[in-house]
């Protein structure tokens, strides 16, 4: 059996079915696909209290396209976003993908791109400097 390689389709991989392996004129010896190498597993690790005056989300009140946040804590140089998923950037939903940054007094106010998400189900993210998401809160666009 060969299968076509994800990020070359040029390149095609050989694998013996089950747990057989090639030896004749043996190139590389691997033994099969293995669980270990076809899952990447994904950890998400939340804190259940916020230590000292950690920076989080507090309310978010939608009018329409508009959003306003507001975060309590030290959030100075902080960032807010909507993402339908909550690690993903690339899934961001304000307008021009900018994450706008948080005001002094931890207010902000964030429009969608597109009119037409509302309704969908998202997440208001609370960004750190380094761009690490360090809260979040769902929530239905524009309710």
């Amino acid at each position: 059996m060969t299968f076509k390689w994800h990020w070359n389709p040029a390149v095609e991989i050989a694998c013996p079915p089950g747990v057989g392996c090639y030896r004749a004129a043996l190139e590389y010896s691997h033994g099969g696909v293995s669980l270990q190498e076809m899952v990447t597993p994904l950890l998400r690790i939340v804190s259940p209290l916020p230590a000292g005056d950690s920076a989080r989300l507090v309310e978010v009140k939608w009018t329409g396209a508009k959003c306003k946040v507001t975060v309590t804590g030290n959030c100075e140089g902080f960032s807010v976003d909507i993402r339908t998923v909550q690690s993903d950037k690339s899934t961001s939903l304000v307008a021009n993908r900018q994450a706008p940054k948080l005001s002094a007094g931890g207010k902000v106010a964030v429009f969608l791109e597109d009119e037409g998400d509302i309704g969908r189900k998202a997440e208001v993210v609370l960004i750190e400097m380094s761009g690490q998401v360090i809260d979040s809160l769902s929530t239905t666009l524009g309710e």
